[in-house]
């Protein structure tokens, strides 16, 4: 390995240390309890050194958030790549997929949410950060948006006036929205209800198909 490698390999360490650190503060104290000072501590790093690699802890909450919608894409992707499937079926695919997501990445959740409170923040012209956290989400748009084409055009989903492209904006944000919800509650309060997180998602799905199902 040379040395250039070596120090491509060493930085890429370090910023993996610095995020996983950072990853775990903003969920146990939240975000805006958690200091750079406390990040560097955590991963063991002088705070000299983690400005080196990070210009602040909002710049970290967007590398975090951005991870949080790759994992997101990388589940969508699995869930629909089979091409025999028409629209319907990979739109429950879909719902497994996401499923997956709450299941496998819940405390990632909190990141995604995260995003949504900054952008409401920042305003027209957000930092390049955040427009990398934007883009991937228009890619996820675009993947659902694809299923919405395939189904309404062959028949297994009703395109109910709109265009595809509503259609898959709305049901991420719908989506999104009940889950980053459910992860709030189950956080906070869930414990106090008789209700289960997993049952209210099938059941909003079950809402969500049922506007889609075209009658046999």
């Amino acid at each position: 390995m040379g040395l250039a490698e070596r120090k491509e390999r060493e930085r890429s360490l370090r910023v993996k240390d610095i995020m996983n650190a950072a990853h775990s503060l903003f969920i146990d104290r939240g975000y805006s309890n958690t200091t750079m000072l406390d990040i560097a501590e955590k991963s063991e790093l002088s705070r000299r050194t983690i400005y080196h690699y990070f210009t602040s802890k909002e710049q970290i909450s967007y590398s975090l958030m951005k991870e949080s919608y790759l994992d997101m894409e990388r589940v969508i992707d699995s869930a629909i790549e089979e091409p025999h499937q028409n629209g319907m079926e990979k739109l429950s695919a879909l719902h497994k997929a996401f499923l997956k997501f709450y299941g496998e990445h819940y405390d990632e959740l909190s990141f995604a949410h995260l995003l949504d409170d900054n952008l409401n923040l920042i305003g027209d012209d957000p930092p390049e950060e955040a427009t990398e956290c934007l883009i991937v989400i228009e890619r996820l748009i675009h993947k659902i948006e694809e299923v919405f084409v395939l189904g309404t055009g062959d028949g297994s989903i009703k395109s109910l006036g709109k265009s595809p492209r509503e259609l898959a904006y709305t049901t991420l944000v719908m989506i999104q929205s009940t889950l980053q919800k459910l992860y709030i509650q189950r956080k906070h309060q869930f414990g106090k209800t008789n209700l289960n997180d997993t049952d209210i998602i099938g059941t909003m799905f079950s809402i969500f198909f049922s506007a889609f199902s075209v009658p046999e």
